[in-house]
C-alpha cells in the first residue's frame, strides 16, 4: 500500500509508533549507538542495550523501544523524522519512508499517487 502526500499528514500527526513500526524502522539504523545518542538516549541506556541483547538487530529494536519509553506520547513518526532531518540522516529518512509504504524519490521527497 502506498500513501499519498495527503495521507502522510494524517499518519505523521501525533500518533505513537507501534511496536511493529519500531521494529521496521530499526532495520535502517546504521551505527545505532550514534543514532541513539541523537535521539536522546544516554550512555547508560546504550550500554544496557549492548549488554542485554546479543544481535545488532535486537539491539536496534531495543534502542527504538527505549526511545519510545523515554518520550512517551511524543514518540511519533513526525518527531522521529524531524529529529532525523535536523541530524542530517538523509538515507535513514528515505529508507524509513519507503519501509512504511510512502512513495518517495531518490532524495526522499514524497511523490503523489
Amino acid at each position: 500500500m502506498h500513501h499519498t502526500v495527503e495521507s502522510m499528514d494524517c499518519v505523521l500527526e501525533g500518533r505513537e509508533l507501534t511496536g511493529v513500526e519500531l521494529a521496521s524502522i530499526s532495520k535502517h539504523l546504521v551505527d545505532w549507538p550514534d543514532k541513539a545518542r541523537g535521539l536522546g538516549l544516554n550512555e547508560g541506556d546504550i550500554d544496557n542495550i549492548k549488554n542485554d541483547y546479543i544481535s545488532t538487530k535486537q539491539q536496534k529494536v531495543a534502542m527504538m523501544r527505549r526511545w519510545k519509553e523515554i518520550h512517551g506520547d511524543k514518540a511519533t513518526l513526525k518527531e522521529l523524522m524531524e529529529i532525523a532531518e535536523k541530524k542530517g540522516w538523509v538515507n535513514f529518512i528515505r529508507e524509513v519512508k519507503k519501509e512504511l509504504g510512502y512513495q518517495v524519490d531518490e532524495g526522499g521527497m514524497f511523490l503523489g499517487s
